[in-house]
């Protein structure tokens, strides 16, 4: 099983994948490569000067999307019978080749935090936190754009 990955997240996205047995590619720029890869990429695409398209050379079973981009580009990648699955954009489908496209959102519930928690405690899930702002910058932080995690702090 191949996986594909967009995107520098948390590494609770490839380590199941990892734990399934599949190999994951992920994409990541120069300055958080090794440290996607230490989450367990197999191989790491450098989104600064290469697309998934022109890496990927072999169909996957899975792509996972958790980029704001276009999932159109990836439903190439995805081998008959796969799926395309996207947290951020909706995901394509292609019919012919029956090929699923699915879009998934998360749902916070006491249970579902209780069980990340537990997985923070027993050290198998890890957030990378970048920054650590006071809750006032909350606007500018939105204006900066995508960089990475940031925690925002009560005053």
């Amino acid at each position: 099983m191949r996986r594909w990955r967009a995107r520098t997240r948390p590494r609770s996205a490839r380590r199941p994948a990892k734990q399934a047995g599949a190999v994951v590619v992920a994409t990541a720029g120069p300055a958080s490569a090794d440290r996607v890869r230490s989450y367990g990429a197999d191989q790491i695409v450098d989104h600064t000067t290469t697309t998934p398209a022109e890496a990927v050379t072999e169909p996957v079973d899975l792509a996972l999307n958790l980029a704001p981009t276009d999932t159109a580009d990836l439903l190439g990648l995805v081998r008959p019978g796969g799926v395309l699955v996207s947290a951020t954009t909706p995901a394509k489908s292609d019919p012919a080749r029956e090929v699923r496209g699915i879009k998934i959102a998360a749902r916070g519930n006491t249970a579902r935090l209780a069980h990340l928690v537990a997985e923070v405690d027993a050290g198998r899930l890890h957030i990378d936190v970048g920054d650590r702002r006071p809750l006032t910058d909350l606007a500018a932080v939105h204006r900066q754009g995508p960089s990475g995690r940031t925690l925002l702090l009560p005053a």
